[in-house]
Formats: structure tokens, sequence, C-alpha cells
């Protein structure tokens, strides 16, 4: 059970890329997106949340094998991706925007995603990630919209 955690944790070997594993994190993230069919917004609402659940637990379970937030933990980063373009128009467009935006917000951290990183365990680790990807959905809407898009 601990073996499947950690690679649930750290999304296989996305986790343990040498350099910006959230980043590579991110990419899984964007790959699960083009691997979904379609999908309608009460659909997107319900593995969202089971993303996010689930993340709390296996975060906090591995951040018992490998210290605070850990570099491998990138969970956060998959669900916060799918955050980001979840309720959007399926585009390549709409992709890079999101998948661009998304780590912008997840490393400048606007209030409040900085202040939920403080939450214990797995919450803490998922929470500002989930914000990061509320706040990149909002922000490509407003760009495909600015734009003349759907």
């Amino acid at each position: 059970m601990k073996r499947l955690i950690l690679i649930l944790a750290s999304g296989g070997p996305f986790g343990y890329a040498p350099v910006a594993p959230g980043t590579a994190g991110s990419i899984l993230g964007l790959l699960i997106y083009w691997a979904l069919p379609r999908m309608d917004p009460w659909t997107w609402t319900e593995i969202l949340t089971a993303g996010f659940l689930l993340g709390v637990w296996v975060s906090g379970k591995a951040e018992d094998e490998w210290g605070k937030d850990a570099g491998r933990i990138v969970i956060d980063e998959v669900v916060g991706m799918l955050a980001s373009v979840a309720f959007l128009p399926k585009t390549s467009l709409t992709a890079g925007l999101g998948f661009l935006i998304f780590r912008l917000m997840d490393v400048v951290k606007p209030f409040p995603a900085g202040l939920s990183q403080r939450l214990p365990g797995g919450w803490g680790v998922m929470a500002d990630d989930i914000v990061a990807g509320a706040y990149a959905g909002l922000a490509t809407w407003v760009i495909l919209h600015t734009m003349g898009g759907p």
C-alpha cells in the first residue's frame, strides 16, 4: 500500500524529474486532460473533488516518508492543472494558456494560495494548487473571451 501511495503522490516518474518536478507534474495533468473526453461541468466537479481528496490523503502519507511538501509530491500540480482547464473549451489554446498561467499562479501564489499552504498535512499541500488552478482557470477564461473565443 505504501508503494501505491508514493506512486500516486509522485505521479509515477514525473515527481522524480531532476529539474522542476512541479512543472513535470503539471505536464502530467495536461496529458490527463487531453486523454479525458469532453465532459460536462458536473462530471468535472466530481473528478476535481475526488482528485483533491485523494491528493490530500496520499500527499499527507507521502510527507511522512519524504518530508513537508517534498518536491516529489506532484499530485497537487496534477489536480491544480486540471482545475485550470476543467470548465473551459477543450482546445490547444485553452491547454497552453491554462498551463502557462497555472505555472505562474503556482509560483506566485496569490492570496489566499500562499496562506493555504499553512494548513496541516495533505490539506496544505493540495489547497494552494487548487486555488492557483482556480485563478488560472478564471484568467484563461477572461483571455479566451477577450480574444473572442468560445
